[in-house]
């Protein structure tokens, strides 16, 4: 089974949320978009979880979006890429 812990899957989300080639983004602007998102996205989560009645399909989709953003932080960082930042430590920024 892969999941988006799977490099290969990591690798694959980075280049398609590029729309480019990975090892050709100038990655300190592409963590600034992407954790720009994870806190976008986190913070619709969190909206729609505490609605009465939430909409699962946009709930679902969103969550898919984070899980990809999430996939494209881990693969900047497990090549070097994210300047220093640990994976948590992107997300825990993106977190506040």
């Amino acid at each position: 089974m892969t999941t988006l812990t799977d490099p290969s899957i990591q690798e694959s989300e980075a280049k398609r949320f590029l729309g480019r080639d990975a090892q050709e983004a100038d990655s300190s602007a592409l963590a600034s978009k992407v954790l720009e998102d994870i806190r976008f996205l986190r913070d619709r989560i969190d909206r729609i979880k505490k609605l009465h009645n939430p909409n699962s399909t946009v709930l679902k989709t969103y969550e898919s979006m984070l899980a990809s953003r999430e996939a494209v932080i881990a693969w900047l960082r497990d090549n070097g890429k994210l300047d220093g930042l640990s994976t948590g430590e992107a997300l825990n920024s993106a977190a506040g």
